[in-house]
């Protein structure tokens, strides 16, 4: 089986180590033998910890554009999402097509995952991370439901955020399940306790 990741960051945040975290456990626990890649759209994940340098790492591009890209505030955010959506867009359809993975699973800007798994033609199944609590203006809740037709799952960190995805109807009810994020690991509980 193969899985790839999708998780463009512009900061360090809790997902970068919920990403992490989700890799280990399915490498540990996963009684199949499991193909587990990141995609890396803008060289954002070139900074990712040493201890996780065994993490298969998928470059769309060669040379790393992230320090170039503005970040910091709500506007310059969204337009570093923008670029990030064009940049990647053919590059991910051809990954997808080429390498065709069972599983994309996509944790931030997922605008671009949406867009393409309706595009292209392919079995991958797509399996949308809610990060956090979404903000969800009018723009993003016709995208997402008209985009979500081709959601295969979509996991909620918390019983809140799943509650409100229930309420606001944009996903297939049956779609929608808890999955905590996996911050701890037995391995750092059994090195604490020594």
């Amino acid at each position: 089986m193969k899985i790839y990741y999708w998780s463009p960051f512009l900061s360090r945040i809790a997902t970068v180590a919920s990403v992490i975290k989700s890799i280990e456990a399915i490498e540990d626990y996963s009684k199949k033998k499991v193909d587990l890649s990141i995609i890396d759209s803008v060289g954002e994940w070139k900074q990712i910890p040493e201890k996780t340098k065994n993490i298969k790492i998928i470059k769309l591009y060669k040379k790393s554009i992230i320090e170039k890209l503005p970040r910091g505030g709500f506007l310059r955010s969204r337009f570093t999402q923008l670029v990030i959506f064009f940049l990647s867009f053919f590059r991910l359809i051809n990954l997808l097509k080429k390498d065709k993975p069972d599983y994309l699973i996509a944790h931030l800007i997922i605008s671009l995952p949406l867009a393409v798994m309706m595009l292209i033609q392919s079995k991958t199944k797509l399996v949308i991370r809610i990060s956090g609590f979404p903000k969800l203006n009018i723009f993003r809740k016709i995208y997402w439901k008209f985009f979500g037709k081709k959601v295969h799952k979509v996991t909620c960190p918390t019983i809140a955020t799943l509650e409100k995805l229930k309420l606001l109807n944009i996903f297939d009810q049956k779609k929608l399940f808890l999955l905590h994020d996996p911050i701890i690991s037995p391995k750092t509980i059994v090195l604490k306790k020594k």
